[in-house]
């Protein structure tokens, strides 16, 4: 594959983030060096973190639920990378982070689009001679 990149998936704690005793877990993809970061929603005590691992220590409590968690976090990261490598996308870790949660890719507008925005939202302050529609329409023809 032409496309084909160094993709990781990997996960961190924000010791600096502590909140009653509880760090925030965070999701990290990398590709080609460059990170992209979103949190999980989900905390665990520093002491339960397995750094080498980015996983919880299997023999506490909170293991049985956060570890498969993430398990499902990097098998869905990894299915929207090969996605996206199948469809010939340019792939950026905030393209991924996207993607994973849903968002849409931005459309892109052209000038004749950021013309009938303002003329509609600016309607009001606008003078009769100011409609860019009709003559931007008229040029364009």
């Amino acid at each position: 594959m032409a496309n084909a990149q160094n993709f990781t998936v990997s996960f961190i704690i924000r010791t600096a983030r502590i909140t009653e005793g509880q760090a925030p877990i965070y999701a990290r993809i990398s590709i080609n060096g460059k990170r992209t970061e979103f949190s999980i929603k989900r905390f665990i005590s520093p002491e339960l973190w397995n750094k080498e691992a980015g996983k919880v220590k299997p023999k506490s409590r909170e293991a049985s639920q956060i570890n498969p968690y993430l398990d499902k976090i990097r098998k869905r990261l990894w299915e929207c990378y090969s996605e996206s490598l199948l469809n010939n996308k340019v792939i950026t870790g905030s393209y991924l982070k996207n993607l994973y949660f849903g968002i849409d890719e931005e459309v892109l507008k052209t000038t004749r689009d950021l013309f009938e925005y303002h003329d509609l939202t600016e309607q009001d302050k606008l003078e009769k001679a100011t409609d860019h529609s009709q003559k931007l329409g008229q040029n364009l023809k």
